[in-house]
């Protein structure tokens, strides 16, 4: 799979969907840095504590997820950080990309996050739509 990095901003910040490919000698973080700085977020290596050489992109995925972004790493495996509540931009987003996931399904491992940047609940494919979405594509948070 391509690797890239794909966030869905809440609907206060509202902003086109960012979509990035990561090249060989580029990390996945140095592109959620680049949306962070772009929006004015107040997410930064240091707020986070963590050294800005640090590849591990976990952390910056929590805290724009618990910021109510929808954040997707795809490289080896497929990672979706889910805020604790999706707007309806969001889950229409999901829904049009359905092929996506599915034909990543194999690979996909989710998690949603809440306010204070905690794991709150976390699955693979087989959870992902039917933990998150109900048949009427409406949330089951």
């Amino acid at each position: 799979m391509k690797r890239a990095v794909i966030i869905v901003s809440n609907e206060n910040l509202n902003a086109p969907v960012f979509i990035r490919d990561i090249l060989d000698n580029n990390f996945h973080v140095w592109e959620m840095n680049n949306f962070c700085r772009k929006y004015n977020l107040d997410i930064t290596f240091e707020s986070l504590g963590i050294e800005e050489g640090d590849v591990h992109g976990l952390n910056f995925q929590c805290a724009l997820a618990s910021l109510g972004h929808l954040v997707i790493t795809a490289g080896e495996m497929l990672l979706v950080f889910l805020p604790n509540h999706l707007d309806s931009r969001q889950v229409k987003w999901l829904q049009d990309n359905t092929s996506f996931f599915k034909k990543n399904k194999k690979i996909l491992v989710y998690g949603v996050v809440n306010e204070q940047g905690e794991i709150i609940n976390e699955g693979d494919y087989q959870t992902f739509y039917n933990t998150i979405l109900n048949k009427e594509g409406e949330l089951k948070l």
